[in-house]
C-alpha cells in the first residue's frame, strides 16, 4: 500500500540503488505505477478502488489527489500526453476520464492571489486549478467478464482492455468513442499491448498457450 521511489545506480550514487521517497495514501495493494510524460509526476491505482496522484519531488503549488469513483479493484491508470487527462479502468469495466482544468486567469498570479511570480513556466499540476470528472463510460463486455488488462498509447489516443473471456476492446480517447470489439477464444487474457503510435495490438493467454 506504499509506494517506493529510488534512485538508479549512477556514478554519483557509487552504483548505488539509492531510496528517494516513500509516499503512502493507499489502503490495499498497488496494482499499476505510471510516469506522467514530463517525469515529475506519478499515477498508481489500488485494490482498495481508488487512484492518486504524487509529484516525485516536493513541488510547490502541487496538491496530492485522490480519486475514489470507482467501485471495483481499479486494473490501470494513464495519463493523456498533454498531460490534461488522466484514465482509469476498473475490474468491472468502468473507465473515468479526470481532466485538470487551470483557473481562469490564474497563470500569472502568485498563491495568494495577487500579481507576483509568473506562474505560466511551473509544471501544469502547480498551477492554480482543479480536477474534474469529465467522463465514465462502460465497456458493457458480455455476460460476468472481468477486465484482466488494458494498455493506452498517448500518440494515437486508442486505449485497449482486455478481459477474462477472451475478448478485448479498443477505444479513443478522450470522447471513450468505442472503436473495435475482438475476441481471443474463450481464456483470459494475461497480457496485452499497443505498439507505438498504436498501430498495432499484441495479446496473449497462457491457458490458450499463445
Amino acid at each position: 500500500s506504499r509506494l517506493q521511489i529510488w534512485r538508479a545506480p549512477t556514478l554519483e550514487l557509487g552504483w548505488q540503488f539509492v531510496q528517494h521517497r516513500t509516499l503512502g495514501g493507499h489502503h490495499d495493494d498497488i496494482v499499476d505505477v505510471v510516469w506522467s510524460p514530463n517525469s515529475l509526476f506519478l499515477a498508481t491505482c489500488a485494490m482498495d478502488m481508488s487512484v492518486r496522484l504524487f509529484s516525485v519531488d516536493p513541488m510547490d503549488g502541487f496538491e496530492p489527489m485522490a480519486l475514489a469513483e470507482h467501485r471495483s479493484h481499479v486494473r490501470g491508470v494513464f495519463f493523456s500526453g498533454d498531460m490534461h487527462h488522466l484514465y482509469s479502468l476498473s475490474r468491472e469495466g468502468v473507465l473515468v476520464s479526470l481532466r485538470y482544468e487551470e483557473a481562469v486567469g490564474a497563470a500569472a498570479l502568485d498563491s495568494d492571489g495577487k500579481g507576483g511570480e509568473d506562474l505560466r513556466h511551473r509544471p501544469l499540476y502547480c498551477r492554480p486549478g482543479k480536477w474534474e470528472m469529465k467522463a465514465k463510460a462502460y465497456c458493457q463486455q458480455p455476460g460476468a467478464q472481468k477486465v484482466t488488462r488494458c494498455a493506452f498509447d498517448t500518440a494515437s489516443n486508442v486505449f485497449a482492455c482486455g478481459f477474462s473471456g477472451g475478448i478485448f476492446m479498443l477505444f479513443e480517447m478522450p470522447d471513450m468513442q468505442a472503436l473495435q470489439t475482438l475476441s481471443l477464444g474463450s481464456q483470459a487474457l494475461d497480457a496485452l499491448a499497443l505498439g507505438p503510435g498504436g498501430d498495432w495490438l499484441a495479446v496473449g493467454s497462457s491457458a490458450l498457450g499463445q
